[in-house]
Order: structure tokens, then sequence, then C-alpha cells
């Protein structure tokens, strides 16, 4: 301990011995835009360091938990060029964007977004597997009857595909060259370009190809085996608490493809006609917006939201 330091500025010596390894680059969201491709493309690269828990959480949920916390999930490091995480909640409030800013810095942000239909259906069968309060919803085709049900009882199903504020509070905060703005469609359509463009944006190696490549990874489906995914989810949820690394070695060693393959149902979820058209209208002046602000031509991929 060095004598004539006040604690405070004490405290900001320990504070960087704690934290000399923390993150370079996060990915914010949005939820069910194929984040967790991306971050497992990101785990393989020799250049970056993902921490084993994918979703920390630690500016949205887990900001009382503390910096030291934080960073204790990237004591892994060794050689790595680049740090980072993907928390998809980090989209849900501009505050987190102060608090990155303020404990990060001007770090690489990584945005992921989705049709805000697709995304919506793959959010529902979400729902469906994993929070016992969503079984009252039915398993079927999306009609407005249900969408009305959506938006008082899982609110958050919906405005989740609302992604222009988040977008245009990211690009206020870091700059829009540390943003990246990724599109699952484009991804689904060329992964190999996607994953180049990426790796150009954090600055390691675009050459490397990861072996997951053109695999799909943690596709949303609706289970065969209720009770099997009740265990599943109670499982991974213990793992991601005391036992991250375990989750690491479960997702390389593919049990979870294994797993879905063998508890995966016949029933597919969709959105009829009318459903479709009360969310083209729920969803059209940010659906222009975000064109605006991102000048990509989103009817090319999403199809017409029209004015």
């Amino acid at each position: 301990m060095v004598v004539g330091l006040t604690n405070s500025r004490l405290r900001v010596l320990d504070e960087g011995l704690f934290m000399s390894n923390k993150p370079t680059f996060l990915g914010v969201g949005a939820m069910k835009s194929a984040t967790t491709w991306l971050s497992e493309c990101l785990r393989y690269h020799p250049e970056v360091y993902v921490s084993d828990v994918k979703e920390i959480h630690f500016f949205s949920r887990n900001w009382d938990k503390g910096f030291e916390w934080y960073c204790g999930h990237f004591n892994g490091v060794k050689q790595q060029k680049v740090i980072g995480e993907f928390s998809n909640t980090y989209v849900d409030d501009v505050e987190f964007c102060s608090r990155i800013k303020e404990k990060l810095g001007n770090i690489k942000i990584i945005i992921c977004l989705r049709d805000p239909i697709d995304r919506l259906v793959s959010h529902y069968k979400y729902n469906y597997r994993v929070y016992p309060e969503a079984k009252n919803l039915p398993m079927k085709d999306i009609d407005v009857r249900m969408l009305e049900i959506i938006s008082k009882e899982f609110p958050e199903l919906l405005s989740r595909g609302l992604y222009t504020k988040a977008v245009r509070d990211y690009i206020d905060y870091f700059g829009r060259s540390n943003v990246l703005i990724t599109f699952k469609e484009d991804i689904d359509e060329s992964p190999k370009n996607e994953l180049k463009r990426l790796y150009r944006f954090l600055e390691v190696d675009e050459a490397f190809e990861p072996d997951i490549l053109n695999k799909k990874v943690s596709p949303g489906s609706v289970p065969r085996v209720f009770v099997l995914e009740k265990m599943r989810v109670r499982i991974y949820q213990i793992m991601h608490s005391v036992f991250p690394r375990v989750i690491v070695w479960v997702r390389r060693a593919r049990v979870g493809e294994l797993y879905r393959k063998l508890n995966k149902s016949n029933v597919t979820i969709g959105v009829t006609n009318d459903g479709r058209k009360w969310l083209k209208s729920y969803y059209k002046a940010d659906v222009l917006s975000l064109e605006a602000l991102t000048e990509k031509n989103l009817e090319k991929i999403w199809g017409s939201y029209p004015g």
C-alpha cells in the first residue's frame, strides 16, 4: 500500500488491478436476432474473448452487483486482442448506454436486428418454452385476437421489435463509426460475408472461419415434451450461475443440437393475414424511421411496411 494516497485514489488503483480485462465491445441485442450465432462465431475466433456466460446483463439487471463482479467474468482472457459479451437487454433503456459509456468508454457496439414480425413469432415460442404464465397462449398462428392479449399480458413481445430509439441512442453515445448494425436476414443469406464484416469492424483476422459458420445456433422451436424442456431450462439456469464454463463445453459438444432434434415437435407458428396487417400497422412508423436512420433498404429484406 502506498503511503499518502487518499482512500478514493487507493480505490481507483485497486479497481485498476481488478479490472485490467474489461470489454472492448458489446453485443446489445435485439433478442431473437441471431445474437447467439454471432457470439458463438466470435467465441471461436483466436483473437476474440467472449465471456463464458453469454448474457451477463450487468448494465441492465445486475448493476447493483458492482463493476468488480462484472469484470470477474473476463478473468480468462489471455492473448486475445478484443474482449466482449452479448446481453440483449442493453437495448431496453437509454440509461444502459450511459452506464456502458461511464464504465467502458467509447467501445464498439454490435446491434443485431430482424424483421420485427418474425422476431415476435420467435419470441412468442421462446416465452411458451420458458415461462409458465405463457402456457395460456395457444400454439397456433397468431391472429388479431391473440395480439390484443399479447399487448396486454406480454407487451415486451411487441415493444422489443421497436428498434429505432435504441439504435439512435447508441449512435448518439458511441458514434456511428463505433456501432455495427447487422440484420439476421443478411446473415441467413450470406453468413460468410456478414461474419467478415463483423471481424473487420472489430479489427481481427477476417479470413478466419469458425466450424459453425453455416450452422444454426439455438433455433426457435416448440418442444414435444414440455417436462423435458422445463428440466433443460432449470439445468441451464443452474449452470449459468454456478458453472458457466460447462455451458461452453456443452455448446461445443453440440449437445443442444441433439436435444432439439429429439424434443422438437412438428408444431409450426406463423401469423394470420389479419394478424400480419395489424403488425404492419403497429411497426410501420418505426420501420420507416429505422430505414432513414440506417440508410438500409429494409423493404428488400423485410418486405413492405407501407407509409
